[in-house]
């Protein structure tokens, strides 16, 4: 296998970890992520983006609570 699809490999597994449900696979798949960054440069914007958007996915701003926190919170500043 050439070395261009060894990183096209391990790029989709970070995914499927980043993917997963379970936050130590998720670390992994961030940590393989990095690897893949600083061993090929050319695909540092696609990990950045990548990455960036997992971020926004994760910890939306601004916080997106569930109808009865939001609720709730309302009727205190009322």
């Amino acid at each position: 296998m050439s070395r261009e699809g060894q990183f096209i490999d391990l790029f989709n597994k970070a995914l499927e970890h980043l993917a997963s449900s379970d936050l130590a696979r998720r670390h992994g798949g961030v940590y393989a992520m990095e690897q893949i960054a600083e061993t090929a440069p050319h695909y540092r914007g696609h990990v950045g983006a990548l990455l960036a958007a997992f971020v926004r996915q994760q910890a939306p701003w601004p916080p997106v609570l569930p109808p009865e926190q939001a609720e709730a919170l309302s009727r205190r500043a009322a």
